[in-house]
């Protein structure tokens, strides 16, 4: 994600040009909202195959598998039609200087579709595994495929391909993981008893319409809110402010996604241990995540206050940084959606779906407008505080009590999650009025504020040094 999101971008510029590099994200822009059919089966899936195989269902886990693979299956061919039909249209549309010729703008928009297609079914695909007990086999046939993708688009750059390099090296990464991953996951379905006549009365356990009409609901608010921003601000500032504010906040959005793992990652286990009632593991398993995530994110806050004007200055120029302002309220932001999301994520895990689905998209709708009275009030500032602060001031108390009372967490979990993250608030805020009295550059106000951050968690937190000496025995051992 790093390199291809930060790294590769001078090596594209470079061999494609600008104008056509925009082409592709523009398609690629419009690609994503052909995938908007899609409401999100796999995480649902992922979710009820879980939960199913933790209550000992394992036959009707062989059947949400099959049901959910059917149906992403038609909804990978759906877009591919829809790709195919519309892709001379939309490259017109979006290409009406005809900076590339008529033949490569169809292929530009049809390939960025079928990657988001491809892609469908290999998240597809991933999800099921993982839910199967496979997160090991599945994580490196994932990573393999991203490396070949990446390989497959410098490769293509390289033989004078052009623009038409970037979204086949996509479909070249979805492809080999969907080829990748589905043996494994057909083997490890055969091992598991045919699926089982009765159906469930319980909602947990199903794949129904209305299930999937409210995650259609949170998808498509979902989608807006997140494209809302670059649209109200290119209406109302020139193209410039649109420049620089999607490149101040590119490293912020590649931290949220890295920190959005841990949850990802858990949430099969967390289905399974609730799905088989196991409260006491589960809650020591909850407890430990949110910990570890209060310590790293703590660092990360402190880190974009402290580091985003220097990282944008040295990776595209001092001129796109959008100001020390902006980095304050995206770090704000990235703490406020990384520990709600991880709890939101939690809370879906558990089975809580149409709870879950009602209360992320009302708070999408929330963010939009907020982004518009924000914009109206304050411009661009605004804009970025009405955009974080529904879930500032909902979400981010809203979800972990609700997961937190889900899965059982008893006191004694919750004032360890509640001590760990009052040690790292009261540390980042030590580190940043560190950073702040000491004369010089932000490079070095940067290092101070770091080191004083761990210097004063590790004095706060003995959870933190017990896990330190023992890794330290561990590696000594």
């Amino acid at each position: 994600m790093l390199v291809q999101g930060v790294v590769l971008v001078p090596i594209y510029l470079r061999h494609v040009g600008s104008a056509e590099f925009g082409l592709w994200l523009i398609a690629g822009g419009v690609a994503l909202w052909i995938g908007i059919l899609d409401p999100g089966i796999s995480a649902l899936m992922q979710q009820r195959v879980s939960l199913a195989l933790g209550s000992d269902r394992p036959g009707r886990a062989v059947g949400l598998a099959r049901r959910g693979l059917r149906l992403n299956a038609v909804l990978a061919a759906v877009m591919i039609v829809a790709g195919a039909v519309t892709a001379g249209w939309i490259a017109r549309l979006i290409d009406p200087g005809a900076t590339v010729a008529a033949r490569t703008g169809w292929w530009l928009v049809f390939l960025s579709v079928a990657g988001v297609a491809a892609g469908l079914m290999a998240n597809a695909i991933t999800c099921l595994g993982v839910a199967l007990r496979a997160a090991r086999t599945h994580t490196l046939v994932t990573i393999g495929s991203a490396l070949a993708g990446l390989t497959a688009t410098l490769g293509g750059l390289a033989l004078g391909w052009g623009v038409l390099a970037l979204p086949l090296g996509v479909v070249v990464r979805w492809v080999l993981q969907l080829l990748g991953a589905t043996p494994f996951v057909l083997r490890d379905l055969a091992t598991l008893p045919p699926s089982e006549r009765e159906i469930p009365s319980v909602d947990s356990l199903s794949l129904d319409r209305r299930v999937l009409a409210w995650a259609a609901w949170d998808k498509i608010t979902g989608t807006v809110a997140m494209s809302a921003d670059l649209l109200l601000i290119g209406r109302r500032f020139e193209a410039a402010a649109v420049t620089s504010y999607a490149l101040t906040k590119r490293p912020v959005d590649l931290l949220l996604s890295l920190f959005q793992r841990p949850g990802v990652a858990l949430a099969p286990t967390v289905g399974f241990l609730r799905g088989g009632a196991r409260t006491g593991e589960l809650a020591g398993l909850v407890a430990v995540a949110a910990m570890r995530l209060s310590w790293l994110l703590g660092a990360a806050t402190l880190g974009t206050i402290l580091w985003l004007e220097p990282l944008v200055g040295w990776w595209v120029g001092p001129a796109q940084f959008l100001g020390r302002d902006a980095a304050g309220i995206l770090a704000i932001g990235l703490a406020v959606n990384v520990f709600s999301g991880l709890f939101a994520q939690l809370y879906f895990a558990s089975g809580a779906t149409i709870a879950y689905y009602q209360i992320n998209g009302a708070l999408s709708l929330l963010a939009i407008a907020g982004m518009v009275i924000g914009l109206h009030v304050s411009g661009l500032a605004g804009l970025m505080i009405g955009a974080v602060l529904p879930r500032a001031l909902v979400a981010l108390w809203l979800f972990p009590r609700l997961a937190l009372e889900r899965l059982c967490v008893a006191a004694p979990e919750r004032r360890m999650i509640a001590g760990e993250l009052a040690a790292a608030v009261t540390a980042a805020g030590t580190g940043l009025a560190a950073a702040w009295l000491v004369p010089g550059g932000m490079g070095l106000r940067g290092l101070v504020g770091l080191f004083a951050y761990a210097l004063v968690l590790g004095a706060l937190s003995h959870r933190l040094r017990a896990m330190l000496r023992g890794f330290s025995g561990a590696g000594a051992t």
